[in-house]
């Protein structure tokens, strides 16, 4: 009886805070996610390879700290969606593109570590943003897609590096590590960097994680490590 009293009064003290929350939410109200939302160029959801699902390992490391996630990506429809999910596997946000606008979902109403958006145009630089006619011959590339200046090193017919400009200065520099399986990203005009472990992709167009073995079944999930 003593217990179940003191379960009842914990649960009477949590109602202002539980109606608080309610009342935001209620008003549409949502608390900032850490960071800043990152420019970035996009390009625009119909033109993205149809049918394709990507997952990866995420450790992303930003001035708020680490933040370790898996990232899921597929386009169906004209649409693409990004969705975040914890280590134990349930969803963090899902993130929406159709054209070049953006929808955010967050799963629990709350505070992010990191803008998702961000995430959302490390993948276009990773994925999308790539110069045509790949592979290419071995050398330093450059061209525009999107609009936006893109420089490719090739080295023996694989991408080596990347580099994304984006609006207003700054680049998102990527590092494909040669097993084809990972990659490094940095945005150090934003002041992140971020590893990626590619765990499964499916559907058309170049890897993930460059040119090489396509991955399509989940690989168990290990420490990212620089290539």
């Amino acid at each position: 009886m003593r217990a179940r009293g003191a379960w009842a009064l914990a649960a009477l003290a949590a109602l202002p805070s539980l109606s608080g929350c309610a009342t935001l939410f209620g008003l549409g109200l949502r608390p900032p996610d850490a960071g800043r939302v990152c420019a970035g160029p996009l390009v625009p959801s119909q033109q993205l390879p149809q049918d394709l699902l990507l997952r990866a390992q995420v450790q992303l490391r930003a001035p708020g700290g680490d933040w370790k996630l898996t990232l899921v990506a597929r386009t169906r429809d004209g649409a693409l969606t990004l969705v975040g999910l914890d280590g134990f596997g349930a969803r963090l946000f899902a993130l929406t593109q159709r054209g070049v606008e953006l929808s955010l979902e967050r799963s629990f109403g709350r505070a992010l570590p990191w803008p998702p958006q961000n995430l959302l145009r490390d993948l276009h630089a990773i994925r999308f943003l790539a110069l045509p006619g790949a592979p290419l011959p071995e050398g330093t590339h450059r061209g525009r897609v999107a609009d936006a200046p893109i420089e490719e090193r090739w080295v023996a017919g694989r991408l080596a590096q990347r580099a994304v400009a984006s609006p207003g200065g700054g680049a998102r520099a990527i590092e494909w590590r040669s097993d084809g399986r990972g990659l490094e990203l940095e945005n150090a005009g934003c002041g992140y960097a971020a590893s990626y472990l590619v765990l499964e992709e499916r559907g058309p167009g170049p890897p993930l994680g460059g040119p090489g073995p396509r991955i399509t079944s989940r690989l168990r999930p290990g420490r990212s490590r620089r290539g």
